[in-house]
């Protein structure tokens, strides 16, 4: 999109991306066409989770030029200003301007909102060099382990009466352990379903917890409004499920020690 002033010519140019790479283009030849023409800015306008690595990459290609910092999501390439923005801080002035001035642009901007939200949630976000390495599939394992492992704690507490269910579950979303832990079905989840559920608290590992007969009855759901809201999320396989927030910068023993008593805090709650 090109902003032109009065006499038509262009001063400023706006890449609108999602998760599309850069052309031959971007930014270099964008650059030296506002250049030769007089212009005056490039913007690129991106989802949040794309802005510090396209900013990056952006960076490095100019890195042939002469590039002076304005602040931290703006510099000058050969006296062009080049920056970056988010789709949210754009919207958010659409809206503004729209609310106080254009109400009659009010519901294309919630359309925009919500296929930037949709764009947001469902695109594929390109690979980072950092993300191919052994190193990195070593950490994906953590979030398997962390679940057997607190499993196996579970089973091995003498407080309760507790045996594996059937076997390990994987799926695309994520993996499964359930358990039978007295008179309760309690499923440990590693889900990224849940874990990027806009409703609930951000965290990879979560617990449900049923009857025997895997139902959660009403007495259960009254018990659960004890439950901080932001704690529980439903928007999974009709069931809701219960936040287990890993401890940082700790050894696997603690985090698994930690996410087990958070377990039986909940089946506790569900006692009384």
């Amino acid at each position: 999109m090109a902003g032109i002033d009065s006499v038509g010519r262009e001063r400023v140019l706006c890449e609108m991306k999602f998760y599309a790479g850069l052309t031959h283009n971007q930014p270099l030849s964008y650059l030296d066409r506002l250049k030769e023409k007089q212009g005056q800015g490039l913007i690129f306008i991106c989802p949040k989770a794309r802005m510090t690595s396209l900013w990056m990459k952006l960076k490095d290609l100019c890195a042939t030029r002469e590039v002076q910092t304005v602040h931290e999501h703006c510099v000058r390439v050969d006296g062009i200003a080049m920056s970056i923005m988010t789709w949210a801080e754009i919207l958010n002035h659409l809206h503004k301007v729209a609310s106080s001035s254009a109400i009659e642009y009010l519901s294309d901007i919630h359309q925009l909102e919500g296929y930037c939200a949709q764009m947001d949630s469902d695109a594929f976000i390109p690979f980072e060099s950092t993300e191919l390495t052994a190193e990195n599939a070593k950490r994906f394992e953590r979030y398997y382990e962390v679940i057997d492992e607190t499993a196996k704690l579970i089973v091995a507490d003498g407080s309760v009466t507790a045996s594996h269910k059937g076997k390990a579950s994987a799926y695309r979303a994520g993996y499964e352990r359930k358990l039978t832990v007295d008179d309760f079905i309690v499923s440990l989840l590693y889900d990224r379903n849940l874990w990027k559920s806009d409703i609930s608290v951000e965290t990879p590992f979560w617990v449900g917890i049923s009857n025997k007969d895997w139902q959660q009855p009403e007495d259960f759901r009254k018990r659960f409004l004890q439950i901080p809201k932001h704690k529980q999320d439903d928007t999974v396989w009709n069931t809701c499920y219960f936040a287990l927030e890993p401890l940082a910068d700790a050894t696997l023993d603690e985090v698994c020690a930690n996410l087990k008593q958070q377990i039986f805090e909940y089946i506790n709650l569900l006692r009384e």
